[in-house]
C-alpha cells in the first residue's frame, strides 16, 4: 500500500508556473511531487462528543477508517440540522454545511463502507432526510441548483377577444421547500473531469453553495435559482485519481480549499466481519437525538473564545 498523501493545496505549485519562485510560487512543489508521510492516527480529542462515541462503538466491527467515519458523520449531521445553527464571523453567518473529500491510498480504502456504518444511526434520527435529501451525480452547476431550486414562475398573457390585456403569474414548477442536500459522490474523479470542461458551471456553483449564497447561473436556458441553500458534499477518490484529475485552477480559485481532505485506508482485515449486531446503540441514539433537537433551535453558536485565544475551551 502506498504511504503518501497530498500536501496542503496552498503548497502545491500550479502547472502554469515555471518553478523559479515568481508569482508567489516560492516554497511550493509540483503537483506530482506534493506528498508527505501518512498522518498519525486521530488523537483522543477528535472523538469528543456523540459522534466520536458512535465511531468508537463501530470501530471493532468494521474495516472502515475511523477518520472516514468521523468526518462523514460531521458532514452528514451538519446537513441534517440545516440552517438552524451557525457561527458568526464579522458580518457573515457560517452554517454547518461541510465539504469533505476522502482520499484513499488505493481503491480498497473502504471509503464506501464507512458511509454505510455512519448512515445507520442517522437513519434512526431522520429516515426521510436520509431517503430524500441524499443525492449523487455532480455533473453541472445547473443540476446542483435544481436539487434545491425555488419555485419557477412565468408570465402568461391574459387575452380578451384575441387581445392581450394583462399578464398573470403561473408556477410551472413548485420547487423544493427543504433546501438541505447532502451530495454523496463515490466517484469524485468524475466530478473533477466535468469541472475541467470549458463552460461547465459546477465549480463556481459549488463554491457559492459552500459560502451559503443564493445560487443561479447566467445560462440562458436555465430558469432555476435557489435561495438559502444548505448543500454538503462528501467525495470519495483515490490518491492517484486526485493527482491525475486535479486542475491547478481549482487549487487557485479556492474550490479545493473548501474541502476537508482526509486520508483513509482499511483499518483492519475482518474476513468474517464484525459483531456489530451485538452492540447496543440505543444510548448513543438517544444522545444523538438530543443533539439533533438542540441544534434545531440553537441559532448563533458562540465559541467562547476570549481575546487572544486560539482554541475554544467550551468543548471540554
Amino acid at each position: 500500500m502506498s504511504n503518501t498523501i497530498l500536501k496542503h493545496p496552498s503548497k502545491i505549485l500550479s502547472s502554469e508556473s515555471n518553478g523559479n519562485g515568481n508569482n508567489g510560487d516560492e516554497g511550493k512543489v509540483p503537483i506530482q511531487d506534493a506528498v508527505l508521510s501518512w498522518p498519525e492516527p486521530l488523537s483522543d480529542e477528535a472523538y469528543h462528543g456523540v459522534g466520536g462515541a458512535i465511531v468508537k462503538a463501530i470501530e471493532p466491527h468494521t474495516e472502515a477508517d475511523n477518520a472516514a467515519m468521523l468526518i462523514q458523520f460531521f458532514t452528514a449531521f451538519g446537513n441534517l440540522i440545516g440552517r438552524n445553527s451557525y457561527f458568526v464571523a464579522e458580518a457573515d453567518r457560517h452554517y454547518m454545511n461541510l465539504y469533505s473529500l476522502l482520499v484513499g491510498a488505493t481503491s480498497k480504502g473502504r471509503k464506501g463502507s464507512s458511509w454505510g456504518q455512519i448512515s445507520r444511526p442517522l437513519k434512526d434520527i431522520d429516515g426521510k432526510w436520509l431517503r430524500d435529501y441524499v443525492h449523487s451525480g455532480l455533473s453541472s452547476g445547473e443540476g446542483l441548483i435544481w436539487v434545491v431550486r425555488d419555485p419557477i414562475e412565468k408570465q402568461d398573457p391574459i387575452k380578451y377577444k384575441g387581445r392581450v390585456i394583462d399578464y398573470q403569474t403561473v408556477i410551472i414548477d413548485p420547487g423544493v421547500d427543504d433546501k438541505r442536500a447532502l451530495i454523496m459522490e463515490s466517484e469524485f474523479a468524475q466530478a473533477l473531469k466535468v469541472i475541467s470542461r470549458e463552460g461547465n458551471t459546477l465549480s463556481p456553483v459549488m463554491r457559492n453553495a459552500w459560502d451559503g449564497r443564493d445560487l443561479k447561473t447566467l445560462t440562458k436556458n436555465s430558469q432555476a435559482k435557489a435561495t438559502a441553500p444548505h448543500i454538503s458534499i462528501v467525495g470519495h477518490i483515490t490518491k492517484d485519481e486526485l493527482l491525475r484529475n486535479l486542475d491547478s485552477t481549482e487549487v487557485a480559485n479556492g474550490l479545493l480549499n473548501r474541502f476537508l481532505i482526509v486520508c483513509v485506508k482499511r483499518s483492519k482485515v475482518l474476513p468474517e466481519g464484525g459483531r456489530i449486531h451485538e452492540v447496543d446503540f440505543q444510548p448513543l441514539i438517544d444522545r444523538l437525538n438530543s443533539a439533533y433537537h438542540f441544534a434545531q433551535h440553537a441559532g448563533e453558536v458562540k465559541t467562547g473564545l476570549l481575546p487572544g485565544q486560539r482554541h475554544c475551551a467550551c468543548n471540554g
